[in-house]
């Protein structure tokens, strides 16, 4: 990471050697960038991919997540107790609620 560079948080993952981070690079014109990064034995945590996020994705993304959490609570909840595979697939797909975006205005 830069000096410049401003860490908004790390998300750990469930495989210790990999971690996503959030951060502002503030070197010429201010940027949030989403970060996965791996950590290897000798070289440290080293960034694999980044992806930059606009200030209007931004928004965007925080409408999704929140949605995104409810829904992956919904079909955790609808898989605990099924059996086999099949199921939770027919389970998840008539439980996930589908929305146009061009259709949504704003977040």
């Amino acid at each position: 990471m830069k000096a410049t560079d401003r860490l908004i948080g790390i998300l750990d993952s469930d495989q210790e050697n990999q971690r996503l981070e959030l951060v502002i690079e503030t070197e010429q014109t201010p940027k949030l960038a989403l970060r996965l990064s791996t950590y290897s034995k000798g070289l440290g945590w080293h960034t694999q991919k980044t992806i930059y996020i606009e200030n209007n994705q931004a928004e965007e993304l925080q409408f999704l997540l929140g949605g995104a959490r409810s829904l992956l609570k919904q079909a955790s909840r609808n898989t605990e107790n099924v059996v086999t595979t099949d199921t939770v697939v027919d389970k998840k797909v008539n439980k996930i609620k589908h929305f146009n975006f061009s259709e949504r205005k704003s977040a």
